[in-house]
Order: structure tokens, then sequence, then C-alpha cells
């Protein structure tokens, strides 16, 4: 499916998620999420249109949506999920240890997330460095091997 409307162009260009400045486009790329059964889509989709959480049966129609791409969690995921239960918070349908519980799992999926991503970032460095190590001179590998040294390691 091809897009050519202007609107739709200006929905393209985050990583984190589709940012789309009108309802129009919204709805198309909604319309393809569905289309297409792109599940990550049709939530970001969802979750920028406030008539999809503000009433009882969207927000079940939502939180089914949700339950349904948490088999591999993402800290993105997960805050959609810690949204949902704010919100039967709010709505008295969840208790507050309940609501607690959801937010330090989110928490602690996003810190297990970062540190991940700061041991990958070192490999990558390391294996970048010993690829260009015959263009870099013998006192800057040493500097960086020994700055590199200094950061802790993930065991």
């Amino acid at each position: 499916m091809l897009f050519h409307s202007r609107r739709v162009n200006t929905c393209f260009g985050k990583t984190t998620g589709f940012m789309c400045t009108e309802a129009p486009a919204m709805e198309v790329l909604q319309d393809f999420a569905k289309h297409e059964n792109f599940q990550d889509l049709l939530l970001e989709c969802a979750w920028k249109q406030t008539e999809m959480w503000q009433t009882p049966e969207h927000r079940d129609a939502l939180d089914n949506l949700i339950k349904g791409v948490m088999d591999a969690p993402t800290p993105r995921r997960t805050f959609f999920q810690a949204f949902m239960s704010l919100l039967k918070l709010h709505n008295k349908t969840e208790t507050p240890p309940e609501f607690s519980k959801v937010c330090d799992e989110a928490i602690q999926l996003s810190i297990r997330k970062w540190h991940h991503y700061q041991s990958a970032l070192r490999t990558l460095i390391f294996r970048c460095c010993r690829i260009s190590s015959n263009s870099l001179s013998f006192m800057t590998r040493a500097s960086f091997v020994r700055v590199c040294a200094d950061q802790p390691r993930k065991s």
C-alpha cells in the first residue's frame, strides 16, 4: 500500500514511534496498522487519539491490545500498561498495590534494558577499535583501553 498524501508524510521520522500532527493522517496509519495486523503501530495510533482511552469500551479494547503485544515486553509497551493501570486506579477498578506492581515492573525492565545497552555499546566500541586499530596510533589505543577498563563490567 503506497501513501502519496502530504499529511501522511508528516507522520514518519521518530524512531520510538510515529508522530502525526493531523488527525486524518493518524486515521490512515491506524487503518494501515489494522490491515497489516501491525499491533505496535495500532497501539501507537490509539495512544495518540485521546478518545481511544476516554470511554470504558475503548479502554477495554486498548487494554486487550496491550495484552496482545506484551508477549515480548519492552519499556514502551510497559509504559502503556502502566498508563492503563493508572486509569484503572483512577476509576477504582484497580487497587494501589496492583498499580505499584505494574509501575515497578516497568521501571525494572527499563533499568535492565538500559544496563544491557551500556554493555552492548561497550562491546561495539571494542569491536570498532579492533577493526580500525591499524588507523589508530598506539597512544590513542592505549588511552582508549584505559578509559574503557575503568568502566564497570557486567559479569
